[in-house]
This record gives structure tokens, sequence and C-alpha cells, in this order.
């Protein structure tokens, strides 16, 4: 189990440093669910994280780039807008956000998440919960040559229903009819931000569309299968811009859940050229340790 009172009190290369050492070891929890998308006449399952990432039971703040650096990692992709609302529609536990002060100390990484356990009713520990924090995501305009030579980031998430939250007016989902978000999708920051609110929840590479396994990667940027996951239609690409790739881990062996959430059905299966190896993957989450 990660040891939290070695790890660097404020975000920063050092954090990010010691929350990659945790992975690379194997430390980290996350759960995953399968949700089926229809569009344009395709069907997509996606196996998204329905929970934050943690690391020695806390769910870390990251920035994009330290994102980008994980889901290199566990065969995964940041998520689009579109798929930040499927996440939280198929959600089973529904949390309100949780805001508080900006900061990005460890401190208040801790206490965040803890408030977010806290709210988290015994009897549904472990099932696909949100809204749990905002995403990162992939969308057109961080692709464009201005941002990208300004290392900008876009984010997006906070879901609530209602005209607002705590006097927060929000702004419309980009795919869900009557739901908002506090954060709609944003490029003020750079891929280096991170704050209490900014939680890593990916999609996994390995998905199947049509019935045939295929690489995500390859539907971000497919102009017919894009609509699936992008409500901008086909993105330009399928990583955050400016991220070195860094290589995967390797010896995993996974079971993912075949149908959505709320049941136990699972097969068999690998990341296809991806991840490969030995470790176990359950029904309702992902525990790896070395």
């Amino acid at each position: 189990m990660a040891d939290w009172s070695s790890c660097p009190s404020q975000n920063g290369p050092a954090r990010d440093a010691w929350i990659l050492a945790q992975i690379d070891a194997g430390d980290f929890e996350v759960p995953l669910q399968a949700i089926e998308v229809q569009a344009g006449g395709h069907v997509g399952v996606f196996h998204v994280f329905s929970d934050a990432l943690k690391v020695g039971g806390v769910r870390v703040n990251v920035s994009a780039d330290l994102q980008q650096q994980i889901a290199d990692r566990l065969g995964a992709l940041l998520l689009t807008p579109r798929l930040a609302d499927l996440v939280w529609q198929n959600r089973v536990v529904d949390l309100d956000p949780k805001p508080m002060s900006i900061t990005s100390s460890t401190a208040a990484m801790i206490e965040q998440s803890n408030k977010i356990e806290n709210a988290i009713p015994d009897s549904d520990k472990g099932q696909p919960v949100n809204t749990v924090g905002k995403h990162w995501v992939l969308v057109k305009s961080i692709f464009s040559d201005s941002a990208k030579s300004k290392r900008k980031a876009a984010n997006y998430g906070w879901h609530f229903q209602g005209s607002n939250f705590q006097g927060i007016k929000g702004e419309p989902t980009v795919s869900l009819p009557g739901v908002r978000v506090i954060q709609g999708v944003g490029t003020v920051h750079d891929m280096s931000h991170t704050d209490y609110s900014q939680i890593c929840q990916l999609v996994l590479r390995s998905c199947t569309v049509d019935g045939e396994e295929r690489d995500l990667a390859d539907i971000y940027t497919d102009p017919e299968l894009a609509a699936l996951v992008s409500h901008e239609g086909p993105l330009p690409g399928y990583r955050q811009p400016g991220v070195g790739e860094s290589p995967p881990l390797v010896n995993i062996n996974v079971q993912m859940p075949t149908t959505t959430a709320g049941t136990s059905t699972t097969k068999s299966s690998l990341f296809p050229k991806l991840i490969a190896g030995a470790a176990a993957l359950t029904a309702l989450g992902l525990a790896l340790r070395s």
C-alpha cells in the first residue's frame, strides 16, 4: 500500500513522479464498467473507469500531462466530453459535486477523496459512482497549432441536474438534455495544471464496435464511427498533444465486463497489441499489485 506520508505535499514534478512510481509498482485501483453506445447505425461497447483511479485508496489529482502518461501505461485514452456524459449517465451512485477553495495540495487531494468516499453508502461501495470530479478531455480545439504552442488542455465535468448547483448556473452538457456541468469544455489551463477537482477517469483502448474488437484510438479519428464517442465528429488525434508516449505496463491479463452497469457477466480478454500478461481484473474493478 502506498505510503502517503512519503508523497510531496504540493503538486509538481516530484509528486507526479511519486504517483507514477506507485502505478508502475502496481499499487493502484480502477473500477471498470462496460457502456453500450449506439450512433449512426453502429453499436460500440466501451470500458470506462466507473470511479476515479485510486492510489493507496486515494483518488489522485492529475494534470492532463500526468493523466496521459497514466493512460499510456494502462492501455487507455482520455475521455471525450461525450464519453464523460455517458460515464455520468450510467452511474449507480449519484453524488453531488463537492467544490471548495482552489488548491493543488496533497492534503486537499486526500480530503476531497475522503469526502467522496464518506458520501457513498456502505452498501454501494464499488458501484459506478459520479460525479467525483472534473475530467481532462480530448476536443478538437486543443489540436490547433495555437493550442499546441501554448500547451493547452481541455477540462469538463461536475455534472448536476437542475437550473443551478448551489447558485452556480454551469453550462449545458454536450450530449445530455436537461443536464448541466459546473465546468463546460474549457481550455483556460495548460497541460501542467491540476487542482483538487481534477481526477483521473479514462476509457480503455480495447473496445468492440459492431461485435468486432477494435482499438478506440481508431474510433476517435474515424469519420463514420467517431459519432459513437464524440459530439464533434472525428478528432485530429487520440492523445493529449505535447506529451511524449510512455511505455505500457506489461504482464497484465484482463477480465472485462461485457454488459452495462449493474451486471456481473464477464469474459476473459486481452488488450490487443497494448498490454497482456498475468494479473487479475475482477468484474467490478482492477487491482494490480506488485
